[in-house]
């Protein structure tokens, strides 16, 4: 395989060095093309195995069969999945085995964003232009992704946009194809693996030739991956699985330390390949999931694409065990020899000796290792891909080097299925590998990575989340908080002024839109009148002279008995909060209400009012009070009246038709949601929070209502933002959970949003809202509102969890940094960035609404003025990135509320 490997009769290769090695004897089969070099000849679809083909004469020869098993990278290890790891070892497999686990930091993402596109539908509410608007920004957001997965977004940081993708590949020694028991061993073989990953949710599916095609293509045609200049490659029954993979232009020139990638149009690539030469002396999975970068310093990251192997070999286990005996011995010896006084590092040689030997006496055994790591930059960047990567190696106390003249061998050694008996031989030959305990070989898995998301609902037949963030090491994120199978879909949204909370929420309620759904907002403060302005959505302003009705009988549900029963209590908590604001009512007064409620239903149905509910508890309250009376409606005595129930009535005053806020319900009830994005406003009945209060409870009332008239799989989403003040006190608890009960039901969620978690422990109110929400969304925060979040016990914070939580910023103009917990999922940071299209879509500045607002004025679409403002600040040399910051918008929203 040597000499093969250095021949120099490769036309993909035009600058080869001399032989480096001598080649070992045999009739190796000379090549013109890279492709030859690959052992990828057929596939066997019966028992899904790929036929690892060996350089020999006769054709049947092969050199063994092999499978190779997606992996679901974990976001933690513990011990215990270090000992299951170790089960991959002991699971029968025949000698001289090979198993390679992989893990590539890959810049394709391409599947998300266009699932993302395909997702953007608009939903059948939607009014005249929203639709092309939304598939306008979503094509600008992923342009804006795929720049950050292969170039730096702003100057001087290595962080790039991936997806982390992992797997572990076998190759099971054969003779030829006739080989059947090889090839039964492999089958079993490789059920095993799976049964033992599936243990701890790393495996996730099996390679088909496609799979094989596609990886092997990106690493192979890297000039074309980095310049998303490549396509999904079908695989052709009718050729050899390698003969697919090059592409026919891709031309590779090989140096000392690297390999250069022109050819398919696109700008020239170089691959470097590293390996480790000196290990720390102990590792584990944590370790191996440092490897892919710092989690709190972007300058410690990989500026490229980048790819991780480690691969090990099953040896003859006695003849092993008797070389270990021996090698001990001698160890130990030496480590008792006077000689030791002057060199100590024998003490430490004994020491590893006495493991080795300890691991096959419990069971278990030694391993030939390696890891190999590749590079791919374009030449100019290749400099800095090299010393960011020691840089990540040595956080782990790893020492990496440069393959220098070995550049194609390592290339190969990081090809699934190669490490079969010929390169175990050729990399025992240049002294390549290190012996490990299995225990040791675990541990040195790359099977770690970031989160990648919640598992996405089905829609339309594909999978689609909602909200797209970014790891710290730079993994893709699909968040849909519509796919929480334990728990409801209600969050909350807490942020410092400057965090970034403002365009989060825009976001969301944009990406809300985008998938079909329908969104909700109720605010004060106008922060949201140009988001519904720009997305063409309904913007309700409630004020003395806006003749809106919220009258809450003209409400209920008449149609379903169920439904009309939820309505009513929904209504008994409206009117308890009318009656009393400052306090819930008692036991006694909810259940005195409720009697006249029904009452009243019952004489009027839905052309009761509230002054009729009033006077039924002044004129009636002897049904509460010590003489018994027929019916309701009749003369009773005031002398014996309960005070308690005729209070009531009179509390009622000023939301009767005489009392000032009467206006507001009484009538038709003609507050309509006729379009998919709803901006309710109440800054202007500020003055009047009882009034305020009451109206928030409606809305949301009518909210559940427009949930349940709409689709049970469309998405609906309700955002209260910055509105405490509205439902401080009285009896809007209640009221909270039953709503959020309802939205639940109806599929739909309710989000509040604040910038300090202590808002949420200000009022019974507030914290229902906070104990019902299954979702939490934390930006950057002050330490008081870590320290109350910890007390709350709503949060089983461990030391690292707290940490994590603090360590959560803003950039400004770069990112915002979200701690995401949902459920029994584990917490997660990740980071929220915007194109310079929907910042400007979103921002509030005065500047960027006022320019938007007079090129519509002008005649322009909400397209062409948010163009056009994007136009005139490139022409001005203005960064298109960077205004409007994070903290320069939350700052102007709170100077409008």
């Amino acid at each position: 395989m040597l000499r093969k490997l250095f021949a120099k009769t490769d036309a993909n290769y035009r600058e080869l060095d001399d032989d480096l090695v001598t080649p070992r004897q045999g009739n190796p089969l000379p090549f013109d093309r890279f492709s030859q070099l690959l052992p990828y000849t057929g596939y066997d679809r019966q028992n899904e195995l790929f036929v690892i083909a060996a350089p020999s004469a006769d054709p049947s020869a092969i050199e063994g069969f092999g499978f190779t098993l997606e992996l679901c990278p974990q976001i933690g290890a513990d011990r215990e999945m270090a000992a299951n790891l170790v089960n991959l070892f002991k699971v029968g497999l025949p000698e001289n085995t090979g198993i390679q686990v992989q893990m590539f930091g890959s810049p394709v993402l391409d599947h998300q964003l266009n699932v993302a596109m395909a997702c953007t539908v608009g939903s059948p509410q939607a009014p005249p232009g929203q639709i092309p608007l939304l598939r306008k920004m979503c094509e600008r957001r992923n342009a804006f992704y795929r720049k950050g997965a292969r170039t730096e977004l702003s100057p001087n940081t290595n962080f790039r946009m991936r997806d982390f993708r992992a797997n572990l590949s076998v190759v099971i020694p054969a003779k030829s194809l006739k080989d059947e028991m090889a090839r039964r061993n492999a089958v079993t073989a490789r059920q095993s693996v799976i049964n033992t990953l599936s243990q701890f949710y790393l495996y996730g599916h099996t390679w088909d030739p496609e799979d094989l095609i596609n990886w092997c293509a990106l690493l192979l045609n890297p000039q074309r991956t980095l310049d998303s200049n490549h396509a999904w490659l079908s695989y052709d029954p009718g050729r050899a699985l390698r003969d697919q993979i090059v592409a026919a232009d891709t031309a590779a020139a090989e140096s000392s330390d690297d390999i250069l990638y022109t050819g398919g149009g696109s700008p020239p690539v170089a691959m470097r390949a590293m390996s480790v030469r000196n290990y720390r002396k102990h590792l584990t999975l944590g370790h191996m999931g440092a490897l892919l970068g710092s989690a709190t310093s972007d300058a410690v990251s990989y500026p490229c694409p980048f790819l991780i192997t480690f691969g090990c070999s099953v040896p003859n286990v006695e003849s092993e065990k008797q070389k270990t005996q021996l090698l001990a011995m001698r160890a130990h010896q030496k480590a008792e020899s006077p000689l030791s006084k002057w060199m100590p590092r024998l003490h430490d040689v004994n020491a590893d000796w006495k493991l080795a030997q300890a691991a096959f006496d419990r069971g278990s055994g030694t391993l030939k290792c390696y890891h190999q790591l590749l590079l791919f930059a374009p030449p100019e960047e290749l400099a800095n891909a090299d010393q960011s990567a020691r840089s990540v190696w040595r956080t782990i106390n790893c020492e990496l080097v440069v393959d220098s003249k070995m550049q194609k061998q390592a290339l190969l050694s990081a090809l699934p299925m190669m490490y079969g008996p010929l390169l175990q031989g050729d990399l025992r030959k240049t002294g390549r590998c290190t012996t490990k305990t299995m225990e040791n070989a675990a541990n040195m898995m790359p099977v770690l990575a970031e989160w990648t998301g919640t598992d996405p609902r089905e829609f339309n037949g594909i999978q689609q989340a909602v909200l797209t963030l970014f790891g710290r090491r730079g993994q893709m994120m699909g968040i849909d908080i519509f796919a929480n199978p334990s728990g409801n879909y209600n969050g909350i949204v807490v942020g410092k002024s400057g965090s970034g909370k403002s365009n989060f929420l825009n976001e969301l309620l944009q990406r809300t839109l985008a998938v079909g759904g329908r969104a909700w907002v109720i605010d004060v403060g106008g922060s949201y009148e140009k988001l519904a302005g720009t997305l063409g959505g309904q913007y309700i302003r409630f004020t003395n002279d806006s003749g809106l009705s919220l009258n809450p009988f003209w409400m209920v549900n008449t149609e379903n008995e169920e439904e009309q029963q939820e309505d009513l209590q929904m209504v008994q908590l409206a009117v308890a909060q009318m009656i009393s604001p400052s306090r819930p009512l008692t036991d006694y007064e909810a259940r005195q209400l409720r009697i006249a409620l029904d009452q009243l239903w019952l004489d009027h149905g839905r052309q009761a009012t509230v002054t009729q509910l009033a006077e039924y508890l002044k004129k009636n309250c002897a049904n509460g009070g010590s003489t018994e009376t027929t019916g309701y409606g009749g003369e009773a005595d005031p002398a014996l009246c309960d005070p308690r129930i005729r209070d009531m009535g009179v509390q009622l005053y000023p939301f009767t038709e005489d009392g000032p806020y009467g206006k507001f319900f009484h009538g038709p009830a003609n507050v309509r949601f006729d379009t998919n994005f709803i901006v309710l406003e109440l800054e202007e009945l500020a003055s009047r929070p009882d009034l305020q209060s009451v109206v928030m409870m409606m809305l949301m009332y009518r909210i559940t209502q427009g949930m349940y008239l709409a689709r049970r799989d469309q998405p609906k989403l309700a955002v209260i933002d910055e509105a405490w003040d509205l439902m401080s006190s009285g009896n809007s608890g209640d009221f909270i959970e039953k709503g959020y009960r309802r939205a639940r039901k109806y599929g739909g969620g309710f989000f509040t949003a604040t910038q300090s978690i202590a808002d949420y422990y200000k009022s019974d109110t507030s914290r229902a809202a906070f104990e019902n929400a299954d979702w939490m969304f934390l930006l950057s925060q002050k330490a008081e509102s870590i320290n109350q979040l910890v007390k709350s016990d709503k949060l089983d914070l461990d030391e690292y969890t707290k940490g994590l939580l603090k360590s959560v910023k803003t950039v400004h103009g770069k990112y915002a940094e979200i701690f995401i917990k949902a459920g029994d999922l584990p917490p997660a940071v990740g980071r929220l960035y915007l194109d310079p299209y929907s910042l400007v879509t979103f921002s509030t500045q005065p500047a960027d609404f006022q320019a938007v607002r007079d090129l519509r004025a002008q005649g322009m679409s909400t397209d062409e003025a948010i163009e056009a403002v994007l136009a005139m600040r490139e022409a001005a040399g203005q960064a298109l990135y960077v205004p409007p910051t994070f903290d320069e918008e939350d700052e102007y929203l709170e100077e409008m509320q």
